[in-house]
């Protein structure tokens, strides 16, 4: 059946917006949060490989803006996919080292939303890196920072 008219205009728009996307983020190119958000929520969802390069851009960019909203999609999608999930906790574990606070950040958008036994840990983790952190540079304000803000959490967080 051949269809004509605005609404073929618009399919057929959306899945050249989409092809492009994704043929920019095969290669690795610049895309916004904006579109990986989009793309991510979109109907159909990207297929398994796309959909876990859509999500690793997505958190790296909820790691270095500390994007609330980018932190709870790439979450929930975490949670949805064990092997997804998978794959990018070690993203988060290796960014523990060399960011912290940003992996804190991220899982406390989380653990806000929905503490669970299995994201507690990994906020608690998080938290002891960047205690390290603040231990290891050596400013008595900052560990003091650090320690008021944990101790402002939620009891349920155990931190």
């Amino acid at each position: 059946m051949i269809r004509c008219g605005q609404l073929d205009y618009v399919e057929g728009h959306q899945v050249i917006e989409r092809s492009t996307l994704d043929m920019q983020v095969l290669a690795g190119q610049p895309v916004s949060a904006d579109a990986l958000k989009a793309a991510l929520t979109d109907t159909p969802p990207p297929d398994a490989n796309l959909l876990y390069l859509y999500a690793e851009r997505l958190l790296l960019h909820a790691l270095d803006n500390r994007d609330v909203e980018a932190a709870s999609l790439v979450a929930r999608l975490m949670d949805a996919d064990p092997v997804l999930d998978d794959r990018l906790y070690r993203i988060l574990n290796d960014t523990l080292h060399i960011q912290p606070d940003a992996v804190y950040a991220f899982m406390r958008v989380r653990v806000n939303e929905k503490p669970d036994a299995r994201w507690l840990p990994r906020l608690k983790l998080a938290a002891l890196f960047s205690l390290r952190v603040a231990i290891n540079d050596g400013s008595a304000e900052t560990i003091t920072n650090w320690l008021t803000l944990v101790a402002r959490e939620p009891a349920n967080y155990e931190l």
